[in-house]
C-alpha cells in the first residue's frame, strides 16, 4: 500500500536532480549551531539513490559543515507548490571521505560554478565590497554531503482530505503509518 507513495517520493526527487526548474531541485537544510539553535539554508540537490540517500555539495569551510561535525542529525524540507506535496526528511548527514569520489564529483561541476568553492575567504566572512572577492587558483574547498534518511514525512494537501504518512527506515526497508494531517 505504501510503496506507491515511496515511488512518488523517489520519482519527484529524481526529477529535482534532472529537470530544470523542478521545485525539488532545492531543499531547506536545518542543522543546529553550537548553542543548539536551528540554522536553515537552501542547498541544491545533486543526487539521490535508490535508498533515498540525498547528496549536495558545499564549501568545507561553511558553518553547516562545522554544525554537521558537531551534530550529524539534520532535517531537510521540500515543497512542491503545484502538487501541494511536502516532504520532511530526518536524516544523518555524512561528509564524503573518499577523495576519489569527491574528485570525480568535482570534475562534474561546471567550470563557472567551481569558483564558488575557491574563494580566498570562507563563506560568511565579512568583506568591504561584494566585488572584492578573491579566488584561489590551485586550491578548492569542495565538499560532498550525503543525507541518510531515517524518517520521511509525506504530506499531500488534497481536497476534501489531506494525506499524511510517516515512513521509518527499519534495516533496509521502509515502514509507513498514516497520520492525522
Amino acid at each position: 500500500m505504501f510503496n506507491s507513495f515511496l515511488q512518488e517520493i523517489e520519482s519527484e526527487l529524481k526529477k529535482g536532480c534532472s529537470e530544470f526548474g523542478h521545485p525539488f531541485k532545492t531543499l531547506t537544510l536545518a542543522t543546529l549551531d553550537k548553542n543548539q539553535l536551528p540554522q536553515q539554508r537552501i542547498v541544491v540537490l545533486r543526487k539521490i539513490n535508490s535508498e533515498l540517500k540525498l547528496t549536495f555539495f558545499t564549501d568545507l569551510r561553511s558553518k553547516k559543515v562545522t554544525q554537521i561535525k558537531n551534530n550529524e542529525q539534520v532535517s531537510a524540507h521540500f515543497y512542491h507548490m503545484e502538487k501541494k506535496l511536502q516532504l520532511v526528511f530526518r536524516a544523518t548527514a555524512q561528509l564524503e571521505q573518499d577523495e576519489e569520489s569527491v574528485q570525480n564529483l568535482w570534475q562534474q561541476v561546471r567550470i563557472r560554478n567551481q569558483k564558488d568553492y575557491t574563494t580566498n575567504l570562507a563563506p560568511g566572512s565579512i568583506i568591504q565590497q561584494p566585488d572584492n572577492i578573491e579566488y584561489l587558483n590551485q586550491q578548492n574547498y569542495f565538499g560532498v554531503v550525503h543525507l541518510i534518511p531515517q524518517k520521511i514525512e509525506y504530506l499531500k494537501l488534497n481536497q476534501p482530505q489531506h494525506l499524511r504518512i510517516l515512513f521509518k527506515k527499519k534495516e533496509s526497508y521502509w515502514n509507513g503509518q498514516f497520520l492525522v494531517p
